[in-house]
């Protein structure tokens, strides 16, 4: 089970601003109208509606990258939660969309210096100070160079029977539709995980083993938070909630899977921050 992927790490100065305790919506809608202008293969026409369907739904690539509805999206942009910055990762999965990194990477920069962040009824514009591309300096004294980058293989050897899961960031679960008050059971957790895994890696074992491990301790906070949506131009709320809970006698892949999960996030809305996990290995 090898993860393959490129993870940009961007540095902005700091503004002397009150931020809201979640910023991934923001950012995301930024860079999506930063990514568009650069490789929407029909600018023209989707620039000026928000509600016309893509003209090439097969060869566009911010179609495939940013635009598809009901998927998995190929990225993921993490911030933590009552930030102190706008700095974030963005994690780009599989090597589908390896040639369009540069674009990417352009685009990153554009929604900081040029789109702009939402901020009240006004934007901020922060100034990017140095971008690295799985730890390869690309962006520095306004000078890009990608010389260097290749994917990171992640790959999990090491395996540990018990295990602390931190949720760092509000966790999105549903189940029949609906987002319960309680953790969910952990075969549940691990689904999920493995969903959005199978969308990233090709040829993903099935979950056709039974998941083992009992969750025997655990505390739940309600955490949701609101985002604009550019397309139905309001506010809306994004239920989630943070914790932390143990789990005893989990079963090997179960512990890869979660542990690649640090990486893709678990649940829904993780392409904007959400399900942003930590798992520790304990005695």
């Amino acid at each position: 089970m090898i993860l393959e992927y490129f993870m940009i790490e961007v540095v902005v100065s700091n503004e002397k601003i009150r931020l809201p305790s979640f910023v991934g919506s923001k950012l995301r809608g930024a860079f999506g109208n930063a990514l568009k202008k650069r490789l929407c293969l029909s600018k023209e026409r989707c620039l000026s509606s928000q509600t016309l369907k893509c003209v090439f739904p097969v060869k566009c690539p911010y179609y495939s990258i940013f635009a598809k509805d009901n998927i998995t999206h190929p990225y993921r942009i993490e911030t933590n939660l009552n930030p102190e910055n706008l700095n974030m990762k963005f994690y780009l999965f599989g090597l589908e969309f390896e040639h369009l990194l540069a674009d990417i990477a352009h685009a990153l920069y554009d929604l900081y210096e040029i789109e702009g962040i939402d901020h009240g009824k006004n934007k901020i514009f922060p100034k990017v100070l140095s971008m690295r591309c799985n730890g390869v300096i690309i962006y520095e004294d306004n000078i890009f160079d990608f010389d260097g980058v290749i994917p990171i293989k992640k790959e999990i050897a090491d395996y540990h029977k018990n295990i602390l899961v931190t949720v760092e960031t509000p966790l999105n679960i549903r189940h029949k539709g609906k987002i319960t008050d309680t953790l969910p059971p952990f075969y549940r957790i691990v689904n999920s995980a493995h969903s959005i895994l199978n969308n990233h890696i090709k040829n993903l074992q099935s979950l056709d083993k039974k998941v083992e491990g009992d969750i025997v301790t655990h505390n739940i906070i309600n955490n949701d938070t609101m985002c604009f949506s550019n397309f139905e131009k309001k506010h809306r709320k994004l239920k989630g909630y943070l914790s932390i809970f143990r789990v005893n006698d989990v079963d090997e892949r179960s512990y890869q899977i979660l542990k690649l999960a640090e990486i893709t996030g678990i649940g829904g809305h993780v392409s904007y921050g959400y399900g942003k996990i930590k798992v520790e290995g304990i005695v």
